[in-house]
């Protein structure tokens, strides 16, 4: 091994030792911000008890702090949407052979599994942890 290849090598095996010890400290640091970001903007979340995308295909509607959520699973992700009309203030309907939510109020209409419609309301985030599904409230 001549003197160049020798110091290439070094040099790798600095940079792969580097990444390994700072990589650890670093994903700490980003779960530390992420929970201050979510104290920040006020966001609490919630464990969604037997519930994960390969649990159930379609939806479950929940109650959870005072509000309907409605809960889609296509078995490979949630998604977690506010069940009132933002114009309205209306109740909306999950049309099940449409695979849409509807406000009969105003006759909007939203598609869950492509995210296209005139009907607006809130979405929630959901995020996974060990196993175990959160939403963000």
């Amino acid at each position: 091994m001549n003197r160049l290849q020798f110091l290439t090598e070094m040099r790798k095996s600095l940079i792969t030792t580097t990444k390994e010890i700072t990589l650890p400290l670093i994903g700490d640091e980003l779960e530390g911000a992420k929970s201050v970001a979510d104290k920040i903007v006020g966001v609490k979340w919630l464990k969604l008890e037997g519930i994960s995308p390969s649990s159930f295909l379609g939806i479950q509607d929940r109650f959870i702090k005072n509000s309907s959520i409605l809960i889609y699973s296509d078995g490979e992700q949630l998604k977690a949407y506010e069940k009132v009309c933002s114009s309205c203030q209306s109740l909306v309907q999950w049309i099940a052979y449409d695979r849409k939510m509807k406000c009969f109020s105003c006759d909007k209409t939203f598609d869950v599994e492509t995210e296209t419609g005139d009907l607006a309301f809130k979405h929630y985030y959901i995020r996974e942890k060990n196993g175990e599904w959160f939403i963000g409230v």
